[in-house]
């Protein structure tokens, strides 16, 4: 379940109620009927081009390959991602629950997905980050440049506090790193990430036990091993100008002008710029570590692309 948010900041979201049904295990050989495959052999895509079907590494040092489709039906949420339980068979319903109430645009890309997908999507939004709202396909350039220049949050769906910089989650000012980026559509998006739950890096964190000390160091995947040798192609987004040559100084200035316009004062700096990132290849997928307290195990609390160091 979502932790509380403060009052009057844009965050309204039903608490989605537990499922009474774990997860029931992909049909076997003797089925007629397999609804997951129909599903699959009658689903276009998601317009970027991404295959589901491709086969690709296994990330957790088993021989062989496995296809996204694989890792997808694979997926459990409660024992794969320390997320709460949801029934498969409820997460069609979830989505559709949650597009239509209008307080989750980020979940709008998925609502004709393949229920794997929905269950991935629908898992995510069960717990504690915000991967999707802040780093899916759904986020426009424009969104992307706003973020990244302005340090408007993409979850504040309240407008005038999005205005403000205001962090739908903490009501403070929100922040962003040098860049802001995104996954082109749901179908490289939830690959990414049940495929990032096998790799040794991420199971290492999810795996520990809650008592453990010590905050995790984010995990660093790249992005060829998650998505195959072209996953760079399904990655997008912009980078924060220097300022004098300098990128410490370029988010310095970046939050001054943030903090100035929030307070309703004429920014005394210049408005900051961006510009597009020209290439993902090289990159890694960057998976910081979350939890509500020390008695809970981690989550992953957010996953996004970040391009190849010094990459033009």
């Amino acid at each position: 379940m979502r932790f509380d948010l403060p009052r009057d900041h844009g965050e309204r979201r039903p608490r989605p109620a537990d499922a009474p049904l774990r997860r029931l295990d992909p049909p076997g050989p003797a089925d007629s009927a397999d609804p997951a495959a129909a599903e699959r052999a009658g689903y276009a895509g998601d317009g970027t081009g991404f295959a589901l079907d491709r086969p690709l590494a296994r990330l957790n040092g088993r021989p062989g390959r496995e296809t996204p489709w694989d890792a997808l039906g694979a997926f459990l949420a409660d024992a794969d991602a320390n997320l709460p339980f949801i029934s498969i068979d409820d997460a069609p319903a979830r989505v559709r629950t949650a597009v239509a109430g209008g307080d989750r645009p980020w979940l709008v890309s998925v609502r004709d997905a393949p229920t794997d997908i929905q269950y991935v999507f629908a898992a995510l939004d069960g717990g504690i980050g915000h991967g999707v709202e802040r780093h899916e396909g759904w986020l426009t350039p424009e969104q992307l440049i706003r973020r990244v220049t302005r340090l408007e949050d993409p979850a504040q769906l309240n407008r005038a506090d999005r205005e403000r910089s205001r962090d739908a989650y903490t009501g403070r000012l929100h922040s962003s790193g040098r860049h802001a980026t995104r996954f082109t559509g749901p179908d490289a998006f939830a690959t990414a990430f049940v495929r990032a739950l096998s790799h040794p890096a991420v199971r290492a964190v999810l795996d520990r036990p809650p008592h453990q000390l010590g905050p995790p160091r984010p995990a660093m995947i790249p992005i060829a091993d998650l998505l195959g040798p072209d996953g760079h192609r399904f990655c997008a987004g912009f980078t924060l100008d220097p300022v004098g040559g300098s990128n410490s100084k370029a988010r310095v200035q970046r939050e001054q002008w943030a903090v100035e316009r929030a307070t309703g004062r004429v920014p005394t700096v210049p408005h900051p710029s961006a510009s597009p990132i020209t290439s993902f290849a090289g990159g890694d997928v960057v998976i910081p570590f979350g939890r509500r307290n020390s008695n809970e195990p981690f989550q992953v609390l957010t996953m996004f692309p970040n391009p190849k160091e010094n990459a033009p």
